[in-house]
């Protein structure tokens, strides 16, 4: 017994995705990669092995090393920071935007932190 039902394309209809990130895209083999990633049939898509053994990851530009670039931020790039709702913290908030590298000050409370 299958577990899905094979996922098709309505009758006459193709796939447009190639179509579609070629203005976005402009490396072939990106675009040529995102299809087979983003193929709806399981069975047909590209598994994780094949994706990282694509054309596009061994082609120039090679990847380079992003340690001496990395290096220069002092802090998560993925930190999502959102303002606080109340006035007194507002003000902290304020302050701690214009020096992000001053400690900020311990009150026990959670911080959900994203890196």
């Amino acid at each position: 017994m299958e577990l899905y039902q094979k996922m098709e394309h309505p009758m006459g209809h193709k796939r447009k995705v190639r179509d579609r990130l070629r203005p976005y895209v402009k490396d072939p083999n990106g675009v040529d990669l995102l299809d087979k990633l983003l193929i709806l049939d399981p069975k047909e898509r590209i598994d994780a092995d094949s994706a990282l053994n694509h054309d596009f990851f061994w082609t120039d530009p090679m990847p380079s090393d992003l340690s001496k670039m990395l290096s220069q931020h002092t802090q998560s790039m993925f930190e999502y920071l959102t303002p606080p709702r109340r006035s007194c913290q507002m003000r902290q908030y304020q302050q701690q935007m214009v020096n992000p590298m001053q400690q900020r000050p311990q009150d026990n409370s959670y911080q959900d932190r994203v890196y």
